[in-house]
């Protein structure tokens, strides 16, 4: 709470990618990202014993909030523009590896969690937009300057989850 606290005060400096909390989740999706690409029955079942789904979603749910803390502050710029689109990469296909597991149970434990339902209820209906026109980029033009970047990875969350047809 204590990183939350210093991305909330909108005189804080302190970047969103030197927090202590953003690296250990990254590490944590490359390290299950890795682990459920070899989809292989002894991972399967360590995944299994550790909650796998559980915590994803858990990652998942803090990260939207300090996505969503970060907005509400206006500090978008100096805390997230630099690391979103590849923390959301590893989100997505972190994902999409869990629903390609010959392991059912694990997918069953992701769906138990109640995340299609925040999904759905929460994050579809975002509409907080990161402003990225006063971020100094490289290109010379965006064909956009606002994105609504939780509704729109709750919406590719909700179209892989029906493209693998999983059942909950």
């Amino acid at each position: 709470m204590m990183i939350l606290s210093n991305i909330l005060n909108k005189q804080s400096l302190k970047r969103y990618g030197e927090n202590r909390l953003n690296p250990t989740y990254k590490a944590f999706l490359r390290i299950f990202y890795f682990l459920t690409s070899l989809n292989n029955s002894e991972y399967n079942t360590l995944l299994k014993k550790v909650d796998f789904g559980k915590y994803f979603v858990e990652i998942l749910r803090a990260q939207y909030h300090i996505i969503s803390s970060v907005i509400h502050t206006g500090t978008e710029n100096i805390h997230l523009i630099v690391n979103y689109a590849e923390e959301s990469q590893i989100r997505l296909k972190t994902l999409e590896r869990l629903l390609l597991l010959n392991d059912d149970s694990i997918k069953e434990e992701f769906i138990k969690t109640g995340i299609v339902h925040d999904l759905c209820n929460k994050y579809l209906k975002s509409y907080e937009q990161l402003d990225v026109s006063t971020y100094k980029l490289t290109f010379k033009f965006l064909p956009f300057r606002n994105f609504l970047p939780i509704r729109n990875e709750a919406l590719a969350i909700v179209s892989m989850i029906a493209q693998h047809r999983v059942r909950f």
